[in-house]
């Protein structure tokens, strides 16, 4: 697949610009700072980590003043990521109830992708994604799952082909480009050529990303830190014409503002990587 323009502008980066609340992790600040600081760094849109002492899917009002600082800031919702979901531990159809209670806040907010950290080996997970992905039929809902290849389970062809076994439009896949590894302990994502690759080989199953760096083995780090090919990670997700947020889930402790800030510098760091870059 080829397109007339490799090259995102930082304009267009800026307007798909996100970051997890991951980044908020330790923090005491009151939510409406926190949110203040995302939208002056120039971000636009947040993932939503369903952590319990921000929000406990069975009862909204818990998630009242985060939704009320995300609005006050002119933020958007892209995302929930729900790293909790166990269908088989918690009971298959009690998950998918909880799970629903999660989808249906996501919507009230306008986001569209919710993501797990579920096992595909698990019948079950099966099971309560084909009944959510019917649940919300036609609804624009993108039910995803994450890689996790550098534990030797769940690497990004495993993801491949449970998804396209199942084959249904809303089901689709989350690549975190810190989780995967190959054969030698690498994670590819940092090789040369490799990204390329892995996102042909993903292709229009791509509904979502999270972005960070990666160092001597360490991943979740504030972008331009690391190893990462950035300028070939984004010529790729141009390529295969990806539609998603670009959504940054760094952790970072004390630094959280300092990182805030890197994330919202990533739009004209990328602009100037690829046009140095162009062939």
């Amino acid at each position: 697949m080829s397109i007339p323009n490799p090259a995102y502008t930082a304009e267009e980066v800026r307007a798909r610009l996100g970051i997890s609340t991951v980044v908020f992790i330790g923090q005491d600040l009151p939510w409406h700072d926190l949110m203040r600081q995302i939208a002056d760094a120039g971000i636009v849109t947040l993932e939503v980590l369903d952590r319990r002492e921000e929000y406990q899917e069975e009862d909204p009002d818990t998630m009242n003043s985060i939704v009320e600082a995300i609005r006050e800031a002119g933020l958007t919702v892209t995302s929930f990521h729900s790293r909790s979901v166990d269908f088989q531990r918690l009971g298959l159809e009690a998950e998918i109830e909880r799970s629903r209670r999660m989808i249906d806040h996501l919507i009230e907010l306008g986001g569209a992708v919710w993501g797990t950290h579920v096992q595909i080996a698990d019948p079950a997970t099966r099971a309560g994604y084909e009944a959510l992905a019917r649940r919300y039929e036609g609804q624009g809902l993108s039910l995803t799952i994450e890689n996790f290849g550098f534990s030797g389970r769940q690497d990004i062809r495993s993801c491949i082909d449970w998804i396209d076994s199942i084959g249904h439009p809303a089901i689709g896949q989350i690549l975190d480009v810190g989780h995967e590894r190959n054969e030698q302990g690498l994670n590819p994502m940092t090789l040369p050529g490799e990204p390329t690759r892995i996102l042909r080989e993903i292709g229009p199953r791509l509904r979502h990303v999270h972005l960070h760096d990666f160092r001597d083995g360490r991943d979740h780090r504030p972008p331009f830190e690391g190893d990462l090919q950035w300028r070939e990670v984004f010529r790729g997700l141009r390529e295969i014409d990806y539609q998603g947020a670009f959504m940054f889930e760094p952790e970072c402790g004390p630094d959280y503002a300092e990182t805030i800030c890197k994330v919202g510098g990533v739009p004209e760091r990328i602009e100037s990587l690829l046009r140095e870059g162009a062939t």
